[in-house]
């Protein structure tokens, strides 16, 4: 299913310690923007991977839904960025 499609694009807890470490390091403020916010994305993960666990530390309450918001409410680059990946990756799977 399109579950499986999308894992590879899907954090590990890695990701989301190196995530949390970013959000947690002194003067650390969350871009104003989807430019602002995909500049932000640690060295070496995907911008996907990146956006994907601020959505989950969004949900969690771990972000403040008026940070989150101000950056990605607007944000139709993310939303393509992230549906042309896993669009992708599920092609990748299917011709497997």
């Amino acid at each position: 299913g399109s579950f499986w499609a999308a894992a590879p694009w899907c954090p590990q807890r890695v990701d989301f310690v190196r995530v949390w470490r970013l959000l947690e390091s002194p003067g650390f403020r969350l871009g104003d923007s989807c430019a602002a916010v995909l500049r932000q994305c640690p060295s070496g993960m995907r911008p996907e991977c990146f956006c994907l666990c601020l959505a989950v530390f969004r949900e969690a309450g771990l972000i403040s839904k008026e940070e989150f918001d101000r950056a990605f409410l607007q944000c139709s680059k993310l939303r393509k960025l992230l549906i042309a990946s896993i669009t992708t990756a599920k092609r990748n799977t299917e011709s497997r």
